[in-house]
């Protein structure tokens, strides 16, 4: 190729791989949008503010060591060059060209930098998978040292096996984007946090029924779950890290198998749900489509469009129930992440070994079974997925129990009750300013000019509601003489989106924290007699004799900063 022409096509294909790594990046606006709507809104800093600093966290510790221990040369189980990017490398020359110390991509024609960063992006997205598992009842600082933990050392190291030469790659298991290298690893990982942390308070009760615990916000989950759509087009067809000449061919292939198993995803998943529940379900919709991505993304470049439809639309199914399954063994999952990642990440792992084809343009070597390839393709398909998921889980499972011994991973009951936002991050997503004492506040503010017109309109106002209560108010109203299943189930169908009903019973929900023993109900903020009233009624239409109690209330005022 002459010099001009490498040129131009190295700046393309350079351009291309940012672009997509960019891409990447943004998906962490979408698994935070999607995992604080899941959540309850006490929760929603918290989250947002974990899959925020996992970026960082992720990028000192990828830069520092997990690169090297990744893609640096060394032995079949982990790199032992190119630590904090040091060491040889005459990136882009590739194949026989190249010289460095970072031999297992040196088939990407890219700056060594392009490299890196593309590969970060994925080793965030490995750690944020986590914090959905463990969501509501960790401590903000535990959480960081895991994410430290799983970024710099365990994804790297079942990432070397597989995509940096090492005894996976050898034996001949594929995984083109990462169902298994990011999905899986992130799902074994939040499995094990959850077997460490256990449930959240009320999630399960002792007479063997599940407690839903509806998130805060569909909106936000639908946005996020559009974000992750749109990320997923520079997840699996960047990791062809070419667009130029033949690059062009495999990333527009991998463009429509992925976007055809989110929608077959998608589809099944909300299908699935009104088969169970009577109604489509909007979070099994979103987790339905995030299933088809994960599903396809093993394979997205090495087989059929046909067969991509086929694997999202399996994907959508197992979703669905692996949501039941996991609740149904006491397995406490706020978002669906387990069933999302590790789930469909190994049946994506697995469906390479059944539908992979040397036709399809990932340059894949082998056939899968359905494809006259007999079993060898899938007999390593399977040894990498047992292989990754025993160190994976067992590695994590180590460091959460010494996290647990040594600095604690769960917040306090008295904590997880009111909000992690409060006594984890001191700020709110949501603060109720209604509650702040206007007269007192104009007192303590300095106004100028504008004083006296405000003194006289706060003078003339209508009166200020006698009961309306402090900030953070915590109190507890107890339901007596009525079915708290059938309560609890008829005011969640209110707060839906299409029930035509007042949106006070949405907004009491808002203030809703959980269910306590005995049908004692904790909220907190909002105007107690008016969060009773309503309370009331609703019991009251499923049971005339049914009472509403106002008890145990306490008073949190934040005093006014200026």
């Amino acid at each position: 190729m002459d010099e001009p022409v490498a040129m131009l096509s190295t700046s393309i294909d350079t351009l291309w791989v940012l672009v997509c790594a960019f891409l990447v990046f943004f998906m962490n606006t979408g698994f935070g949008c999607v995992e604080s709507g899941f959540c309850r809104s006490k929760n929603a800093v918290n989250i947002l503010a974990k899959n925020f600093i996992v970026f960082g966290i992720a990028s000192i510790g990828f830069w520092a060591v997990g690169f090297a221990l990744m893609f640096g040369d060394g032995g079949s189980f982990f790199g032992t060059n190119g630590w904090f990017l040091m060491g040889a490398d005459n990136s882009p020359a590739t194949g026989d060209a190249y010289q460095g110390v970072f031999s297992a991509l040196s088939w990407a024609g890219v700056p060594f930098n392009a490299k890196f960063f593309f590969q970060l992006a994925f080793a965030g997205t490995a750690a944020t998978i986590v914090s959905g598992c463990v969501a509501e009842r960790i401590h903000y600082t535990s959480f960081m040292i895991f994410a430290l933990v799983i970024a710099a050392i365990g994804y790297p190291v079942t990432g070397h096996w597989i995509w940096g030469g090492g005894w996976l790659q050898q034996l001949g298991m594929w995984d083109f984007a990462g169902s298994t290298v990011v999905h899986s690893v992130g799902g074994w990982a939040g499995l094990a946090g959850i077997l460490v942390l256990g449930p959240r308070i009320g999630k399960y009760r002792k007479d063997g029924t599940v407690s839903p615990i509806p998130g805060h916000s569909m909106p936000l989950a639908f946005i996020g779950a559009m974000i992750l759509w749109l990320g997923w087009f520079g997840f699996n067809p960047g990791s062809t890290m070419a667009i130029a000449g033949d690059g062009g061919v495999a990333a527009s292939h991998i463009v429509v198998t992925t976007n055809i198993a989110c929608a077959a995803g998608l589809i099944v998943a909300t299908l699935v749900s009104v088969m169970l529940f009577g109604k489509p379900d909007f979070s099994m919709t979103v987790n339905g489509a995030l299933a088809g991505l994960v599903s396809v993304t093993a394979a997205c470049a090495f087989v059929t469009i046909p067969a991509a439809l086929l694997i999202g639309a399996i994907g959508g199914l197992l979703v669905v129930y692996a949501v039941r399954f996991f609740d149904s063994v006491r397995i406490d999952d706020p978002v669906g992440a387990l069933a999302v990642h590790l789930v469909c990440g190994v049946w994506g792992t697995f469906a390479v070994g059944l539908f992979a084809t040397t036709d399809a343009p990932g340059g894949i070597s082998a056939n899968g079974l359905f494809y006259g390839g007999g079993f060898e393709l899938l007999k390593a398909q399977v040894i990498g997925i047992a292989a990754v998921g025993a160190f994976t889980f067992v590695g994590a499972y180590a460091a959460w129990y010494a996290l647990k011994v040594t600095l604690s991973i769960r917040v306090a009951p008295t904590v997880e009750s009111e909000g992690l936002d409060v006594h984890e991050m001191g700020s709110e997503a949501y603060p109720h300013e209604s509650a702040i004492d206007v007269a007192e506040l104009i007192k303590q503010s300095r106004l100028g000019r504008h004083e006296h017109e405000i003194v006289r309109q706060e003078a003339i106002r209508s009166p200020r509601s006698a009961e309306m209560p402090p900030e953070f108010s915590v109190y507890k109203i107890r339901l007596s003489d009525v079915d708290l299943a059938a309560f609890l189930k008829s005011w969640k169908e209110m707060c839906g989106a299409n029930s035509g009903i007042s949106s006070d019973f949405q907004e009491i929900y808002r203030h809703f924290t959980t269910l306590e023993t005995g049908g004692e109900m904790r909220f907190r903020g909002g105007n107690p007699e008016h969060v009773r009233e309503k309370l009331q009624s609703l019991a009251a239409a499923i049971n005339p004799r049914a009472t509403a109690d106002l008890i145990d209330t306490k008073t949190h005022r934040l005093s006014a900063v200026m």
